[in-house]
């Protein structure tokens, strides 16, 4: 297939890159930062105008194109094969076997609408340029999350209380300040003061996988040590477990690939780790009860679930989680062509944090399988070009690997969170990834 090759141009006097860029700051605002969740419907609307008015910018004007579809490798093209079969089994769940909406089917389908679009327009210059903004917004965000941490813990100021619609199914209230949702997650729940940094993500666990592919970046492209420890600080302050998992799973794929990484990047990253592992122990040892009033009120219960999650126990999080895995199974066992696109929690009657499990129980047997394999076939794409670039040096081959460690991570939460696809952040991330490997050299 011929590349098709146009002038470019710009819009009412503004450039395309800004615009590009725009669109892709603003799907940040949609997950992992929860913007959209304090405000709807106007962050949402505004994603989608923005959106909207740039693919017709791209489609009546002339905007080069630099994309070959023909240049997808095979791994590519079996993942996006199955992305189709899992849809085929989506749809006929959704309006087949069941009375489905519209509405939840077309907000999967955006999903990749989106990532096409991105692999049509994307260039080199905005992926180095989105991940550059990308760090450095997330730095600035764990600074002012341990700022408030460290305030809150004592006592120099306190929170306000919010009632607030946080785009699901029912309104709660939440504690809210400049750093984000602090005071949802307690670190013990005996001092009540002491919070996890969770930013402007719905919870720690999602900031703290939104940190990871900025300390990817700052690691192998930037190469700042200060950004790299405050990135690491705050992933730290998440205390979740997960983040930590897949920083242990990174190293030990690059002390596979590329052991030459050693000194610079392995280390570094091992130092992550370390300083994860020590701080929490330190702080369990050092931190101890407080017999302050507390300047909060208790967790809000809202329909029998506890909003606050203590770390120190983890077998809490981890027998929620096999409890959900025998909800799939007893579902499936029942309802084997699925619930429909958006309805399986709630046929489920589960949060279903598992994310996989989630799309079992939407998409049914042969869906949820189409699905796993395709994203399965997908990491090893991944794997296989970071094998092969493992002598590469330059700027764009250091990209690849920041890129492709992100999407891993990706890949690893759908174990314990949402979907790879859920977001047109996982998105930005595939269609950069895809991009960028072709113009390594």
């Amino acid at each position: 297939m011929h590349m098709v090759k146009f002038k470019v141009r710009k819009l009412y006097g503004v450039n395309f890159s800004i615009a590009i860029l725009s669109v892709i700051i603003m799907s940040w605002l949609l997950y992992p930062f929860a913007v959209s969740w304090v405000f709807p419907n106007s962050i949402r609307l505004g994603f989608i105008l923005l959106w909207s008015t740039i693919f017709f910018w791209v489609s009546f004007s002339t905007v080069k194109i630099k994309f070959r579809p023909s240049a997808l490798n095979k791994y590519e093209r079996y993942f996006f094969i199955g992305i189709g079969i899992y849809f085929a089994f989506l749809f006929l769940a959704t309006f087949v076997f069941n009375d489905g909406q519209l509405y939840y089917f077309m907000s999967y389908i955006m999903k990749y609408v989106f990532l096409i679009f991105l692999l049509l327009v994307l260039t080199k210059k905005h992926i180095v340029w989105s991940f550059r903004l990308y760090m450095y917004l997330c730095s600035v965000l764990v600074c002012f999350s341990m700022i408030n941490i460290v305030g809150l813990y004592n006592q120099w100021w306190g929170l306000e209380e919010l009632e607030i619609l946080q785009g699901v199914e029912f309104p709660r209230v939440v504690w809210f300040s400049w750093s984000g949702y602090d005071g949802m997650a307690r670190v013990f729940s005996d001092v009540p003061n002491f919070f996890r940094v969770q930013s402007y993500s719905i919870e720690p666990g999602s900031f703290a996988l939104a940190l990871l592919p900025a300390i990817y970046w700052a690691v192998f492209v930037e190469k700042n040590k200060f950004i790299q420890f405050i990135l690491m600080s705050g992933l730290c302050a998440t205390w979740s477990l997960g983040a930590l998992l897949a920083l242990v799973m990174v190293i030990l794929l690059l002390v596979l690939i590329r052991p030459s990484f050693y000194k610079e990047n392995i280390l570094t990253l091992c130092f992550g780790v370390f300083l994860f592992l020590a701080g929490h122990w330190l702080l369990t040892q050092v931190v101890e009860p407080t017999v302050v009033e507390p300047t909060v009120v208790e967790p809000t219960v809202v329909e029998s679930t506890v909003v606050e999650s203590t770390v120190g126990d983890r077998s809490i999080s981890l027998t929620h989680r096999v409890e959900e895995l025998m909800t799939i199974r007893n579902f499936l066992n029942q309802s084997p062509e699925g619930a429909g696109a958006g309805e399986g929690r709630r046929s489920a009657q589960s949060s279903l944090s598992i994310g996989y499990g989630n799309v079992f129980v939407d998409a049914g047997v042969f869906g949820g399988l189409a699905y796993l394999i395709a994203y399965f076939i997908l990491v090893i794409g991944v794997i296989s070009r970071l094998w092969y670039y493992r002598k590469g040096d330059g700027l764009l081959c250091m990209a690849m690997y920041a890129i492709g460690f992100s999407l891993l991570t990706g890949a690893f939460f759908g174990f314990q969170r949402e979907q790879p696809d859920a977001s047109f952040w996982m998105m930005w991330i595939l269609a950069s990834f895809i991009v960028i490997s072709k113009r390594v050299r």
